[in-house]
């Protein structure tokens, strides 16, 4: 389910591209840095001892057996699954309406395999120190940012479909009148029993994610259903996002997405509602795959009972993720120097690696210690055998999918999207991100602009 492939580009001597494939059904994104990290400094490493088969998969464990509830009594355990499910449930209850970019959805979307579709931005290095340091100054991360960045995005896009006439009146009305679901991700390994951690497991490659739901108020739309020449519009036909959303209501709803992952990860249940998930999402996956080679072959669809209690007209805007600053867990030189806490050629243990909520600082974690301090390179350091130049992440996408992620890598920002082809179109996808850019651009302070639009 993993394979790598090295490949020497004949343009530039000495230059690799190395690209490493894994299933998401045992990898998540810090598992795919574990990967690249632990290759890189092996293969520029001396000969090491390699550890005990019986101990490596000792540590490949799925997250449930690694509850610190499991040391409570059995019927405390069985008292606090029972009202994670309960909770999990009611959670869902709550989740109604919602709409998303204009796309093509048909009776056998759901069952049909995407066609993958990639952009993506790089902001550069300039702007991204002028972006972090002003989410800094207003006590938001960039990932607890993201989903108002991806609503506004959305929101402009929209208004410029609707002021040239793409969208009906009745249309415009029902979509001005919804609110905006987001999806994120949750790292569950803080929050895992700590001897594994402190053996090492938080850097283990394993799938140890959980979603959570971003509930936004409705889209901004200030000038109702107006199209006449009164409504402010910039070259480009929309709105300025100036006229839309204010710096300081933007960072108030970046406020509000922060609590609501705070709530998520600070969850007393936290562990236990991620396991309620996951029979759902098995389910719901056990049903695609299961009608669609039903449809292949001719045959009847088999009936599946329908476990989600979300309303059947709920609808999520954007799923997102965000890793964060990569540099602490994927350095760019190699082989590490001994003294770095994720050398392969470490003798002590790996102390635990608190990489907390993805995109969100160790901080908003429970009980969970700071991440490692990263030794500075002394005079015994080794030599450096090669540089990694650049790291990206490209997904597969599923079925009606479209995904927002985001990570800091060698100083960039970098937003990409992922999306399923079958359902939306390209133009769409491609002005979307790049009101992403421009939304980040923008309420962060900034009016540099110059980014780079690749389409993959």
């Amino acid at each position: 389910m993993t394979r790598v492939f090295v490949f020497a580009r004949a343009d530039k001597p000495g230059t690799y591209e190395v690209l490493f494939q894994a299933a998401h059904a045992i990898s998540d994104g810090i598992s795919g840095a574990t990967l690249a990290r632990t290759f890189f400094d092996v293969l520029s490493s001396p000969p090491i001892q390699a550890p005990a088969l019986e101990k490596r998969l000792a540590m490949a464990v799925p997250s449930n057996v690694l509850n610190p509830s499991l040391k409570m009594s059995l019927a405390r355990q069985r008292w606090r699954r029972a009202i994670g499910k309960v909770t999990f449930f009611n959670m869902r209850k709550r989740l109604a309406g919602g709409h998303t970019l204009p796309r093509t959805i048909t009776e056998e979307t759901y069952r049909t395999p995407a066609t993958t579709a990639r952009v993506f931005v790089r902001i550069n290095p300039a702007s991204t120190r002028t972006i972090l340091a002003s989410c800094k100054k207003h006590k938001v991360t960039f990932g607890a940012a993201i989903p108002v960045i991806a609503q506004m995005a959305l929101t402009r896009l929209l208004h410029r479909r609707y002021l040239r006439g793409d969208i009906p009146l009745e249309e415009w009305e029902h979509r001005r009148r919804q609110p905006m679901h987001l999806g994120g991700h949750v790292n569950l390994r803080p929050y895992l029993d700590e001897a594994w951690q402190r053996a090492g497991g938080v850097g283990e490659m394993l799938l140890m994610i959980d979603h959570y739901d971003v509930a936004l108020p409705f889209m901004p739309a200030p000038f109702g259903a107006r199209r006449d020449a009164g409504v402010p519009r910039e070259d480009d036909g929309a709105p300025p996002y100036a006229a839309l959303l204010s710096r300081a209501r933007f960072l108030h709803r970046a406020q509000l997405s922060k609590q609501e992952l705070t709530r998520a990860v600070k969850h007393p249940l936290l562990l236990e509602i991620a396991h309620a998930r996951q029979p759902l999402w098995l389910a719901r996956q056990r049903k695609i795959v299961t009608h669609w080679q039903a449809a292949a072959k001719g045959e009847p669809l088999p009936a599946f009972p329908e476990l989600d209690a979300a309303s059947s007209e709920y609808s999520v805007s954007v799923n997102l993720t965000s890793i964060g600053d990569s540099s602490p867990i994927l350095p760019s030189t190699y082989p590490l120097p001994p003294t770095h806490p994720l050398c392969i050629r470490a003798v002590h243990a790996l102390h635990s690696l608190a990489y907390g909520t993805m995109g969100e600082a160790a901080t908003a974690t429970r009980s969970t210690p700071p991440p490692p301090t990263i030794a500075a390179p002394t005079t015994d350091a080794p030599p450096t055998a090669f540089r990694m130049v650049n790291y990206d992440i490209y997904l597969h996408a599923r079925p009606a999918g479209l995904l927002v992620g985001s990570a800091t890598i060698g100083g960039h920002i970098t937003i990409l999207l992922t999306y399923d082809a079958n359902v939306y179109r390209s133009e769409d996808a491609e002005e979307y991100l790049n009101e992403c850019r421009l939304a980040t651009l923008y309420y962060f302070g900034t009016d540099e602009s110059s980014a780079i639009l690749v389409k993959l």
